[in-house]
């Protein structure tokens, strides 16, 4: 008999309850380090879960907290700035769209033509953001994925 055999006669089947939450905590547990619930429960129960998961740190309550309002604020700061890349996309391909413009009507002296132009891009125009906008979206930018740097460090330590 191996020891996986002497190991499984000798255990005593226990029943519990646990919430969602907690359910939810070691199935991820589980599933990062590919071991069954039982053993993650024996592991939990004789406190020798972080000898052998080490990457598992645990946090205080009012510590996980806290980790949670910086956390929010820091994603509710990295959509903004997705959306806000995405608008510095759009100008992009406007202003590609411009140079298409330009050439489409490069040495064209025809007074339409001239004036097809004209109206092409200020249809393009009336949506492009100024250079001063775009900076300061990218100062935003850079500031808030220093404070993201930060705060990852902060929780990672």
């Amino acid at each position: 008999m191996d020891n996986k055999e002497k190991e499984t006669n000798t255990l005593v089947p226990v029943s519990i309850r646990l919430s969602p939450e907690i359910m939810s905590v070691i199935d991820i547990i589980v599933a990062n380090n590919g071991r069954s619930n039982s053993e993650i429960l024996r592991l939990l129960v004789d406190k020798r879960l972080l000898w052998y998961v080490p990457k598992i740190h645990f946090v205080e309550h009012d510590d996980a907290e806290k980790y949670h309002k910086t956390l929010y604020a820091l994603y509710s700061e990295m959509e903004g700035i997705r959306s806000e890349l995405k608008r510095i996309g759009i100008n992009y391909n406007q202003e590609l769209k411009l140079k298409h413009i330009e050439k489409k009507y490069a040495g064209s002296s025809n007074f339409d033509d001239i004036a097809m132009k004209a109206a092409e891009e200020e249809e393009i125009k009336k949506d492009c953001l100024p250079a001063k906008d775009l900076d300061a979206i990218m100062n935003r930018y850079e500031e808030a994925t220093k404070k993201v740097g930060e705060q990852l460090c902060r929780i990672l330590e």
